[in-house]
């Protein structure tokens, strides 16, 4: 999605002509494309912020869960053994990754199990309920982010 907007409208960009957004942003350990509208805005400033034209692209909440604990699983730190993966994934009750993420019918059943887990043990209002969505990229300053 960003190169097809890149291709179209780069120079417009605000991710593109406001560098020091972005080093702000890497400051917190975040990326432009991963930053709420609120981390946009403090990042390129108020003026720059009101004049832009904004839009966001929502993505379906229960497709997003299944692409991370796929992602996570499968290509990223969590798909080593447990003992030798990012502490991250315990923490995240992320379960071994393993042969069984291939088939559909054994993939569903665990995902739907971790999601109860992830439900139960870090509930709405739970100071680490992001651990249930993405990686926070600096979003957790704000309260409601991944609420």
């Amino acid at each position: 999605m960003i190169a097809i907007l890149g291709k179209h409208s780069r120079p417009q960009m605000l991710q593109f002509t406001s560098p020091q957004a972005l080093a702000k942003l890497r400051s917190i350990r975040s990326r432009f494309f991963h930053a709420s509208a609120a981390l946009q805005q403090w990042a390129v400033g108020e003026a720059a912020w009101r004049d832009a034209y904004r839009f966001a692209l929502v993505r379906n909440p229960w497709a997003r869960q299944v692409s991370m604990f796929h992602f996570l699983l499968e290509t990223a730190s969590c798909a080593k053994p447990c003992g030798q993966r990012a502490a991250h994934c315990d923490k995240r009750l992320l379960p071994q990754a393993g042969p069984w993420l291939a088939s559909v019918d054994l993939a569903t059943p665990r995902f739907r199990a971790w999601i109860r887990d992830m439900a139960a043990a870090f509930p709405p209002g739970h100071p680490q309920q992001h651990l249930f969505g993405a990686r926070f990229h600096g979003n957790e300053r704000d309260a409601w982010y991944n609420a």
